[in-house]
Parts: C-alpha cells; structure tokens; sequence
C-alpha cells in the first residue's frame, strides 16, 4: 500500500517499507533534532512555539530543524527541492 506519511506531505506515495524506514531513519536523530521536527510537522508548531517550549532562540530551532531535515532526506537519498 501507498499514502502520505502524516507530516511529511512531500513523501506522497510512500510504501509501507518507506514508512518504516522514514520511522526509523527519524528515531536515530538527536532527541532534540526529533522533538522539534515532530513538532513542526506532527504538531503544526511555529518556531516561535518550539523556541518557548525548549528554551531557545528562533535561529537555533531554524538550524536544529534544518539538520533533522537534511538529515533525513540524506538517509533517503533525496536533495532539497
């Protein structure tokens, strides 16, 4: 089967095994890097939230968000759009 991954609106087609593996690729990221991704994407925070909730600036959520994505779009092989 093939669908969206919640949150993740630009991986449309995604099989179960992309699924799992963008699962897994996402549990290997700093805790930080991973909570502020989730909350971005899962949770529809601003970055103003996220800095609120974790005690930083705005340009350190930027710069961990960043990471996560490049991150996670080089365990799947894919570039910036």
């Amino acid at each position: 089967p093939t669908g969206v991954i919640p949150g993740f609106q630009n991986f449309t087609g995604a099989t179960q095994a992309d699924m799992l593996r963008l699962k897994g690729v996402i549990a290997t990221l700093p805790p930080r890097q991973r909570a502020i991704l989730l909350a971005v994407r899962l949770e529809g925070l601003s970055r103003q939230q996220i800095a609120e909730r974790f005690g930083i600036s705005t340009s350190m959520v930027e710069k961990e968000l960043r990471q996560a994505q490049e991150y996670c779009a080089t365990r799947f092989g894919r570039t910036k759009a």
